[in-house]
């Protein structure tokens, strides 16, 4: 059963964990090297610096944390940063706004076809 099947939804895709870590390091990497390659403003600079961070820390087996529960953060931390997106709170620049919305976008569908079971 993946994560999201677990909150009711139908989901078309699994994930086994090994391949969900895969894809946190890569959204890890491109949160770190796309937006300064973009051009993006240094306030969304850093804050994907910071993303990119938590991404390497939920993956981190030393951080006693059940998949579940970091299934859980990594898709509130998606959700929390699609939010601030579409506030602007970040950043006002559309291009700036449209990346951390796919970045988001990515973190949240990412943890929910993630099996856990």
């Amino acid at each position: 059963m993946a994560f999201g099947e677990s909150l009711g939804l139908e989901l078309p895709t699994r994930y086994t964990p090994h391949a969900h870590e895969t894809i946190d390091i890569l959204l890890a990497f491109d949160s770190v090297l796309t937006p300064p390659m973009l051009g993006l403003t240094q306030r969304t600079v850093w804050f994907c610096r910071g993303l990119a961070a938590l991404l390497l820390f939920l993956r981190n087996d030393d951080s006693n944390l059940p998949l579940r529960r970091r299934l859980e953060i990594e898709a509130l931390a998606g959700l929390l940063l699609m939010a601030l997106a579409w506030r602007g709170t970040i950043s006002r620049r559309f291009l700036d706004r449209l990346y951390l919305i796919f970045e988001g976008t990515a973190l949240v569908g990412n943890s929910l076809m993630t099996e856990i079971e």
